[in-house]
């Protein structure tokens, strides 16, 4: 019998990950689960979604090749 093998006396290798799982999910949680309350932040998206006529206009391909070719708002995209 190797050492990987299931003895009767060691628990069994899955409970171990899903101890792990949960523990690294409960602390994903206590730091990141406070955000659920933040506010959107949409300090740029007049200029670079709502009041720019280059995306409000829809998807074409004059707006695509704008898009990669153009400065804007002090941004290359």
């Amino acid at each position: 019998m190797t050492a990987t093998e299931f003895t009767p006396t060691t628990p069994p290798k899955r409970w171990l990950d899903l101890g792990v799982c949960a523990l690294l999910f409960a602390a994903v949680w206590l730091v990141f689960g406070q955000t659920r309350d933040f506010g959107f932040v949409d300090y740029d998206d007049p200029d670079y979604v709502s009041e720019n006529p280059m995306i409000t206009s829809g998807l074409t391909g004059g707006g695509m090749a704008w898009a990669f070719t153009h400065a804007h708002s002090a941004n290359w995209h």
